[in-house]
């Protein structure tokens, strides 16, 4: 887990929000940032089904291409059975409806992870 820079504000009186992720993940045009949203997941926390929160997930979007090391910590989570050979840093957020961003929690939000990353509907956008 890192910690990530957020700023915050409120403008023409709403709240807005952004993260910088840039010293993980690179936003130019070239190598791109790739973003999954998935909305509200349905998870096992403590052998009770849940609706979770969203989970967003950054990503670099070339990682097939661009010589990245396959993700350890994808593939020790998933026990190898990653859907996709995941490369490179990931940086996971549990959001709101509102569009507000947080961090996530182990304890509920890895369940949605490890079965989003073992699932064959875990693409790259």
């Amino acid at each position: 887990m890192i910690v990530v820079k957020t700023l915050t504000g409120v403008h023409d009186g709403r709240f807005w929000q952004t993260q910088n992720l840039r010293p993980y993940i690179p936003d130019d045009e070239r190598k791109g940032r790739g973003h999954i949203h998935l909305n509200n997941q349905l998870s096992m926390v403590r052998g009770v089904l849940t609706s979770g929160p969203d989970i967003q997930i950054f990503f670099r979007k070339n990682f097939q291409e661009d010589g990245s090391k396959h993700n350890s910590c994808i593939q020790h989570i998933t026990a190898g059975k990653v859907a996709l050979p995941w490369a490179g840093p990931f940086i996971a957020f549990r959001s709101t409806g509102a569009d507000t961003i947080f961090n996530a929690e182990l304890e509920e939000d890895l369940p949605i992870l490890i079965e989003y990353f073992n699932s064959q509907t875990a693409t790259r956008r």
